[in-house]
């Protein structure tokens, strides 16, 4: 009597074969949340929260002696932590020694490991025995495939290449952080400089206001004349211009400002009008940095990390031509396997 397939097994099949084509294995795309405010108010701020510095950030930035502003510092700390530029690079970094790492195994035999099992039924009317039959076998193999001996150097120089790159990779982190920081120290005393011109075109139109009410009642009571107090009332309009322009060029450092920080700036970390100077005010001498030591040593460019970089680069490409050249002559693979089967059938 022939034999039929029973449904349990066969729909136990189908539902698992249609699970595993539903899987998907991508990682879900997700936009990231962007510096840029919900909504701009009359003074350019929203209510977006302020965004922290984490403990890296605060390390390197503590360790700028030449900044002696406490609030530039934390400012810097932020960048560090959230400008998206210095991301990139970091990322770059972890590129490059994946690629490192990849380029480094091939210096080493690759082992392939396989085992196999099959398990077979015959019906007993297909047997001359009349009866059914099992047949099963097994079968394990080791080996190695490819590997190249590098007789001209050119794994090896392939390897020298792409470590090359790798510190290159970290000498233009060093490059993008270092000039981040200079943005943001030359923004921030940039805003503090505008404040400080804001504050002064303020006073002057306070001032001016004054002398234009004083001129006023002198008019009316005949002790000038009316280009005189024409003259003033110019003098109020001009002041009152530059208080305006000076006000959106405050509000463009800040927009400037919260771009290189990669979010909201706290309004307490923020300079005014003045940050620049010491206690006795305007004649007191800059505080927020420290004074460069003169003169300074040539052999400082030597630590510039674009030279550096500039310097791996011509290593890569160096170690490149090693290898070309290596490729012009015959190349030598090994390839052995062992293994093993079951003799039953």
């Amino acid at each position: 009597m022939p034999r039929t397939l029973r449904p349990r097994p066969l729909l136990l099949a189908c539902t698992l074969t249609a699970g595993l084509a539903g899987c998907n294995l991508a990682p879900e795309h997700r936009t990231p949340p962007l510096p840029v405010p919900a909504d701009i108010t009359a003074t350019g701020s929203s209510g977006a929260p302020a965004v922290l510095a984490d403990q890296a950030g605060l390390d390197v930035a503590q360790a700028l002696q030449w900044v002696q502003s406490p609030p530039l510092r934390e400012v810097i700390a932020l960048a560090l932590t959230h400008n998206r530029d210095l991301r990139v690079a970091v990322e770059n970094i972890e590129r490059a020694r994946a690629q490192y790492g990849i380029t480094s195994a091939s210096r080493w035999p690759t082992l392939n490991g396989q085992l196999q099992g099959s398990r077979s039924r015959s019906a007993a009317e297909l047997s001359s025995s009349g009866q059914s039959q099992v047949s099963q076998q097994i079968t394990a193999q080791l080996a190695f495939t490819s590997y190249e001996l590098d007789l001209w150097g050119r794994v090896r120089n392939l390897n020298e290449a792409a470590l090359q790159q790798f510190l290159q990779s970290e000498e233009n982190r060093r490059s993008v952080q270092i000039g981040l920081v200079a943005d943001v120290a030359n923004a921030w005393l940039t805003l503090a400089a505008d404040q400080a011109r804001l504050q002064l075109a303020r006073d002057t139109l306070s001032s001016r206001e004054k002398a234009f009410d004083l001129t006023r009642q002198m008019h009316r009571l005949g002790a000038t004349s009316g280009l005189v107090l024409a003259q003033n009332q110019a003098t109020v309009e001009t002041a009152r211009g530059d208080v305006a322009a000076y006000t959106a060029q405050v509000q463009t450092d800040r927009n400037a400002l919260v771009l290189l920080v990669g979010g909201t700036v706290p309004d307490a970390l923020l300079p005014q009008a003045d940050t620049l100077y010491g206690d006795d005010g305007a004649n007191g001498s800059p505080t927020a940095l420290q004074n460069l030591p003169v003169p300074l040593p040539s052999s400082v460019l030597l630590g510039r990390p674009d030279i550096r970089s500039a310097e791996h680069n011509l290593r890569a490409m160096a170690a490149n031509i090693g290898a070309a050249r290596a490729a012009m002559f015959p190349a030598i693979s090994l390839t052995a396997s062992v293994g093993s089967g079951s003799r039953e059938l």
